[in-house]
């Protein structure tokens, strides 16, 4: 399965797996995404997978939302894996 972003207005509900053949795609998308709102919201909930790669692009869309001095948030249950690299980058903070 491929990859689909879903607009809900104040949330983007992404589906599928996020990897290395559609991380360009993903990162370019929200690049814009935060670069113009001043709240980004990600739903993870129906992310089937999600490899290094893809967790790569969390994280620089992240420091990219703190350059811009966006808020950020990631909700769902998704990869496990994830939310404890995030807790440890704002633990580190």
């Amino acid at each position: 399965m491929g990859l689909q972003i879903i607009d809900l207005q104040d949330c983007y509900q992404v589906k599928g797996e996020l990897n290395k053949a559609n991380v360009d795609t993903f990162s370019t998308y929200f690049k814009e995404v935060i670069r113009t709102a001043d709240e980004v919201t990600i739903n993870i909930e129906e992310l089937d997978s999600i490899d290094r790669v893809g967790v790569n692009a969390l994280v620089k869309l992240y420091a990219q939302s703190l350059e811009n001095q966006s808020k950020f948030f990631i909700v769902g249950l998704g990869s496990k894996e994830l939310h404890e690299h995030f807790r440890a980058v704002e633990s580190a903070a």
